[in-house]
């Protein structure tokens, strides 16, 4: 990937924004970035967010790690893991790199593994800090895209959303938005600044229940707003609370879990290794036999050279579905959308149309004068020149036109959903995915460079 810049500008000024966004919307927690030399105006690319003073490690290989430690260890929220904490001042990834070469050291090469990581940030999108775009209004007659589907499918699957909540006052008026739950002991998200403007992400967990009922109108939709701060948790905070809200859901432990979990967040990676936090929660579903699948964002940084976590999980964990996201005419990959081996399949995620919550947005970032993943572009009409500028405000009555991976996610659960019901499957969801695949899935060489991408429409 190439990035392309607009003269003298930074062409991760929105990245820099962004992560402005986030330190102010969570003031207790000191967010660096990785590496050293990206700063602002540097030109140098950002290639993961962590926590200050702070690693992750498994309480199994704590036996190999404490005689080398220089740290306080507290419990983590995850079972199963442990957090160090470290004096300020300590370069996080090159304590990491320190512990693991220790602890590994008479281990032989090839069972070598990180055995202490940073504590990522996750977001519901990557590096970019923000969808492929911000939403756009279009007028309240404007057509659903996809299509929603006229019949009654996904009745009885259950789909477990995790983002940034959803409006239940603005859902009140859409019948295809009825039943779906909110978790009544988490703190509602204010949609409105206090200028009276729709907040940056406000509405981005509406919308994607909106694309779920739209692939499967009777799918049971339940949306956590864990990510309700500027769309983005702690590896470790996100862990923990997946695992407890899928107890809760399912009514105590041993129960089943939801039959989908859905999952447009994730995070890029110290050295492309998994998110430790997440950890217990994938190791849960490879052995779960209740058939509980996660169908999770592949990302929106248009590159196959930086995996995205947990979507990168994908290649041989039976319960994990990447879903990267086509343009808008089929044709080929959107320009933003992760890509590569590791993500299972691509469908519709460029200017995907749906409910969002009336009211004015001021725009938080300017368009770009060329594409900003490739040179030259995919195709001609990207997305990333479209004429906005920061501080616009615009009016939304009821829809909008957004594009991420974020999109194309729920749109696979739903399908997912609807394809349960239409078999039969109403157990094992994982099974039932892998069999949609297998039946309905094709697959496109892209227009733009020939890549082989498996597609679901």
């Amino acid at each position: 990937m190439s990035a392309v810049t607009d003269g003298a500008r930074d062409p991760y000024a929105r990245f820099w924004e962004q992560l402005a966004e986030v330190r102010r919307r969570n003031p207790l927690t000191n967010f660096l970035v990785a590496p050293d030399e990206a700063t602002p105006g540097s030109g140098v690319p950002p290639s993961y967010v962590y926590e200050a003073n702070t690693m992750l490690a498994r309480e199994a290989d704590m036996h190999r790690i404490l005689p080398h430690a220089r740290a306080r260890v507290d419990d983590s929220r995850v079972p199963g893991l442990r957090k160090l904490t470290v004096e300020n001042g300590t370069h996080i990834p090159t304590e990491v790199g320190r512990l693991n070469a220790a602890a590994q050291r008479d281990e032989p090469a090839r069972l070598r593994r990180s055995m202490v990581t940073p504590n990522h940030l996750v977001s519901i999108a990557p590096v970019n800090l923000c969808p492929a775009g911000e939403p756009r209004a279009v007028p309240p007659v404007t057509p659903l895209w996809p299509d929603p589907q006229p019949t009654r499918t996904g009745e009885g699957i259950s789909v477990f959303v995790i983002d940034t909540g959803f409006q239940e006052d603005f859902a009140r008026g859409h019948p295809m938005l009825a039943g779906v739950r909110v978790l009544p002991d988490e703190e509602p998200r204010v949609p409105l600044d206090p200028d009276g403007l729709i907040k940056e992400y406000s509405g981005h967990g509406t919308f994607i229940a909106g694309v779920l009922r739209s692939a499967a109108a009777g799918v049971e939709v339940t949306v956590s707003s864990a990510l309700q701060n500027a769309g983005t948790l702690l590896e470790e905070d996100l862990g923990g609370l997946i695992l407890s809200r899928l107890e809760d859901e399912a009514g105590g432990p041993g129960k089943p879990w939801p039959h989908i979990i859905s999952l447009s967040a994730g995070a890029t990676s110290l050295d492309n290794q998994e998110l430790m936090g997440l950890a217990p929660l994938l190791d849960r579903l490879a052995t779960d036999q209740r058939g509980t699948v996660l169908i999770a964002a592949a990302g929106n940084d248009g590159t196959s050279q930086n995996l995205f976590w947990p979507a990168a999980s994908a290649p041989g964990h039976p319960g994990v579905i990447s879903v990267g996201a086509l343009r808008r005419d089929g044709r080929g990959r959107a320009c933003f959308s992760n890509h590569g081996d590791w993500v299972t399949v691509f469908t519709y995620g460029e200017d995907v149309i749906n409910l969002f919550r009336p009211g004015q947005y001021a725009y938080q970032h300017d368009s770009y004068t060329a594409c900003r993943y490739y040179h030259p572009p995919l195709y001609p009409y990207c997305g990333c020149v479209t004429p906005i500028h920061k501080g616009n405000v615009v009016t939304f009555d009821g829809r909008a036109q957004w594009s991420g991976t974020s999109f194309a996610t729920p749109f696979v659960a739903g399908m997912v959903a609807a394809h349960m019901t239409r078999i039969g499957e109403m157990s094992d969801a994982r099974r039932a995915a892998w069999d949609l695949l297998d039946r309905c899935a094709t697959t496109i060489r892209d227009e733009a460079d020939q890549e082989v991408l498996r597609v679901l429409r």
